[in-house]
């Protein structure tokens, strides 16, 4: 939680700076935008951080969770699956836009779940395969979405591929099939 807290605390630092770097407005009119940016940021990270029920359950509950508020396009509902710093940069058209890529055509289940762990921090995440990829250039292509481990026993968060806000991928059958069946053992 406390690397979570950090993260707040920069976005609201950059928050102000580009709110308040505008010459065009008042003393008043900064402190008033910073304001209401805070406010904003705050409000999303405290429904983050209240969907902790939300995020507990397997990587498969999880998971279905996250592609069902994707796919209907819930941008709350989905706020309290995701780190409380994803959350505050959310918005519908992002959620749509995800939708249209990779949910337009599910059919509401998941195929199956793999874990790795990522190379550059070390922490396992969960793949969640849920749809075959079409169009050309698709052929033994899967649709996955990444999960990563929460400090919580039984939490797992949606969007979890550090780096990349979607945390959507197109892989290749024989990559998905080369990761871990099993939660590795601590």
């Amino acid at each position: 939680m406390r690397r979570l807290t950090h993260i707040f605390l920069i976005l609201c630092i950059g928050s102000l700076l580009i709110s308040c770097g505008s010459r065009e407005q008042s003393a008043e009119e900064d402190a008033e935008t910073a304001s209401e940016t805070v406010q904003d940021i705050s409000e999303d990270v405290r429904t983050s951080a209240g969907g902790e029920a939300a995020r507990t359950g397997t990587a498969t509950e999880i998971g279905e969770k996250v592609l069902h508020a994707v796919k209907n396009e819930n941008v709350e509902g989905l706020k309290q699956l995701v780190f409380p710093a994803l959350a505050v940069v959310m918005d519908e058209q992002f959620v749509s836009d995800l939708a249209e890529k990779y949910l337009a055509d599910w059919d509401g289940s998941i195929r199956e779940v793999r874990y790795r762990k990522d190379p550059r921090s070390g922490m396992v995440q969960a793949v969640v395969y849920f749809s075959d990829a079409t169009g050309s250039g698709a052929d033994n292509k899967i649709h996955v979405h990444i999960l990563v481990k929460g400090e919580e026993e039984g939490t797992w968060f949606g969007f979890g591929k550090l780096g990349f806000v979607s945390g959507f991928e197109t892989i290749d059958n024989e990559t998905f099939a080369g990761y871990m069946a099993e939660y590795p053992s601590e």
